[in-house]
């Protein structure tokens, strides 16, 4: 039982003690340090994953900008039919009024 108490005065002397003794906790960087190292670190993983990408080729690049002018083309002309359908089925119906 005896042991029992000496651990606890052991255990509450070093609680008390460490604070004292302890070492001082290093400061950390300023806040524009962090913030730049944040910076400096995000670009070069950015230059690293630009590597990995596979550029198209010029011939792709011109290919799929023809491919997507047509479907544009196409759509307008789509709906500007739509626009005279229903305009001029509007126009009917009111004059029969």
């Amino acid at each position: 039982m005896a042991d029992h108490k000496t651990d606890k005065l052991e255990a509450a002397e070093l609680k008390k003690n460490s604070g004292k003794n302890a070492p001082e906790k290093e400061k950390k960087p300023g806040f524009f340090k962090r913030i730049g190292a944040r910076f400096k670190k995000w670009f070069k993983e950015l230059k690293s994953e630009a590597k990995k990408v596979s550029w198209p080729t010029f011939k792709q690049v011109v290919n799929n900008s023809l491919v997507v002018l047509a479907v544009v083309v196409i759509i307008g002309a789509v709906i500007m039919l739509a626009d005279v359908a229903f305009r001029n089925s509007l126009d009917l119906f009111i004059s029969l009024f």
